[in-house]
C-alpha cells in the first residue's frame, strides 16, 4: 500500500500510463494475463514462484522462475483475464 501511494505521488504520469495500458489489455478480445513482478533479480530456477492476486508477501522474484511461469501460462487458462503478482519462495 505504501509503495503504491508513494508511486502515485512521485510518478503520477507513470501510474496513469500503466493504468491506461492495463485497461487496453483488459478491454481487448484476446485471452490475456498480465504478470506483475515487484522486483526481478538474477538467479537460477529453484522453485515454482508463488502467484497471488493480492499484494505480495515478498518482493524478490528470480528471473528464471518468472520465465518458467510465463511459459507455463502460454498453455494454461489458470490466470487468463487476471493479473497475478509473482514472487519467489525463500
Amino acid at each position: 500500500w505504501l509503495v503504491r501511494q508513494l508511486a502515485r505521488l512521485r510518478y503520477p504520469a507513470l501510474v496513469q500510463d500503466r493504468q491506461s495500458e492495463f485497461q487496453l489489455i483488459a478491454d481487448s478480445a484476446v485471452d490475456w494475463t498480465v504478470v506483475r513482478c515487484p522486483l526481478v533479480e538474477s538467479g537460477p530456477f529453484q522453485h515454482e514462484p508463488i502467484a497471488s492476486l493480492d499484494s505480495p508477501d515478498r518482493f524478490p522474484l528470480r528471473a528464471a522462475e518468472l520465465a518458467s511461469f510465463v511459459l507455463d501460462q502460454v498453455s494454461s487458462k489458470t490466470y487468463a483475464g487476471k493479473a497475478p503478482f509473482l514472487y519467489s519462495r525463500p
